[in-house]
């Protein structure tokens, strides 16, 4: 079954997050709302209730009975949600600076804001209290809780690593040198951290040893970065194709490069061979590299498409390219050293960015017309089966079984059936 639009609510002026709890669906409006959707079933949903806030709202999350919201001159907003239908402001806590992001672990609600994260105790909603405050200069642009660890990226600071197994008094145990670090995850005992040119592994096993085991160094902008059997192959825009032996991540070193056509915007991997969206406005190529093996890798062949290319995804003997022309460009890669354009889709869009393959469909992330989902049961001739735009700048996202729920910044709600 092809992904659908489910129903589509509009809601107060600029949804900035949304939270799933039991059947119902909490939106954090820049207006100064906090409404509940009542999402069960999704395909009838509709909005019960609207609590009027002081100030605007940047985040949500909701636990117990209870939603805790980023105001954005109050600091957090505690709303009685249970029920939905009768939701009520019952207490607030004035933190200075305008808290961005809440997230709930255990009894304490972690808060950013620019310069700070706060640990709250919200053990009694009716009065929260702040347990610590935790200072340095910059802005929190993610963080990533996994038990009793935290990472923060820190656009000025780094990554900092800190243990809340006692959240009355969490502790920085490390700070991590990442330039503009923007991303965070966790997963075991490693850390993940994008920043300036770099993408960072960390080694987390040992509490207050917290190292970065590896960190590779880029002299350009990185597109897309893929790992396949212990290599990483790195879409570098001004370069070509970098490849990198990460078996062991410790130990990650350089290959090869490999000089692409035009600039290498994407990458995908298939029987021996590396697929690069190569794309120099208004120039487009799919450059196939052999990669078998990798220490001897070259660009044996390319194929002129008919625009600049962002992305490639392979699925059996085809290459699916998005180009900047708002098409899908089918290429026969079945012989590699003569693959040649044999299909293409318009999808009356503006700009084809990101591609992705699953189940006998093709996800296209296209700038106007949002995410373009075809069928291809005939390779060479994909028909696009429909168009799910996501009206607006600014997306958050919970899933939650076979639904999307999407928050737009200008478009409201909007329930994404996926199969």
């Amino acid at each position: 079954a092809s992904a659908s639009i489910v129903t589509t609510l509009a809601t107060g002026p600029s949804c900035e997050d949304v939270s799933i709890d039991g059947g119902y669906a909490y939106l954090a409006l820049y207006g100064g709302l906090l409404q509940i959707v009542d999402i069960d079933p999704p395909a009838s949903a509709s909005i019960i209730n609207s609590v009027t806030l002081t100030n605007p709202a940047y985040a949500v999350d909701v636990k117990d009975g209870y939603a805790f919201v980023a105001d954005t001159n109050t600091g957090i907003v505690v709303v009685d949600v249970d029920p939905p239908g009768t939701a009520s402001v019952i207490s607030s806590l004035y933190c200075s600076g305008s808290m961005s992001e809440v997230k709930i672990n255990g009894n304490y609600l972690i808060a950013g804001s620019q310069g700070k994260t706060l640990m709250i105790d919200t053990t009694n909603p009716y009065s929260l209290s702040i347990t610590k405050v935790i200072n340095y200069p910059g802005e929190v642009r993610e963080v990533a809780v996994s038990s009793n660890r935290m990472l923060l990226a820190n656009a000025d600071s780094g990554v900092l690593v800190m243990d809340i197994s006692n959240p009355e008094n969490p502790q920085v145990t490390k700070s991590l040198d990442v330039a503009l670090a923007s991303v965070v995850d966790i997963d075991g005992n490693y850390g993940y951290a994008l920043g300036s040119y770099s993408f960072v592994i960390i080694d987390m096993s040992t509490p207050g040893s917290e190292t970065v085991i590896k960190e590779i160094l880029l002299t350009n902008s990185a597109k897309e970065v893929l790992v396949s059997a212990g290599y990483a192959y790195i879409a570098d825009i001004s370069q070509g194709l970098m490849i990198y032996d990460v078996d062991p991540p410790a130990t990650a070193s350089f290959v090869t490069m490999v000089p692409t056509a035009l600039q290498a915007n994407g990458v995908d991997i298939y029987n021996g061979y590396a697929f690069v969206a190569e794309g120099t406005y208004p120039n487009g190529n799919l450059g196939v590299v052999d990669i078998d093996p990798p220490a001897t890798a070259s660009e044996v062949h390319t194929v002129a498409l008919p625009f600049l290319a962002y992305e490639v995804k392979v699925a059996g003997n085809y290459a699916y390219v998005a180009d900047g022309s708002s098409d899908l460009q089918v290429v026969d890669i079945s012989a590699p050293l003569t693959a040649s354009l044999v299909g293409s889709a318009n999808l009356t869009g503006e700009v084809a960015q990101s591609i992705d393959y699953d189940n006998g469909y093709i996800f296209v992330n296209d700038y106007a017309l949002g995410l373009v989902v075809l069928n291809i049961l005939d390779p060479v001739h994909p028909v696009e089966l429909t168009n799910l735009g996501t009206l607006g700048y600014k997306v958050d996202i919970d899933v939650q079984g076979n639904y999307a729920y999407l928050a737009c910044m200008e478009g409201g709600l909007r329930i994404i059936r996926l199969y």
